[in-house]
C-alpha cells in the first residue's frame, strides 16, 4: 500500500511537470508559426511577437525544468 502511494505521489508529480512543459512547447509552436508569417508579410510587429512568445515558452521550460 505505502509502495502504491509513493508511485501514486511520483505520478502527479510528473504530471505536473508534463502540463508546464506542454505549455512551453505549445508556445515555441506558436512563436515559430507568427514568425513564418512575419517572414511572408515582412511586418517587424509580428516578428517581435514571436520573440515575445518564444520568450515566454523560454520561461515555461526553465520553470518545467529548474522549479
Amino acid at each position: 500500500m505505502a509502495d502504491a502511494k509513493s508511485l501514486e505521489k511520483e505520478s502527479v508529480e510528473h504530471g505536473v511537470k508534463h502540463k508546464i512543459l506542454a505549455r512551453g512547447v505549445t508556445l515555441f509552436q506558436i512563436a515559430i508559426a507568427i514568425g513564418a508569417i512575419s517572414i511572408i508579410t515582412k511586418r517587424k510587429i509580428l516578428w517581435i511577437t514571436s520573440v515575445g512568445f518564444a520568450a515566454i515558452g523560454i520561461f515555461f521550460l526553465l520553470q518545467g525544468t529548474v522549479f
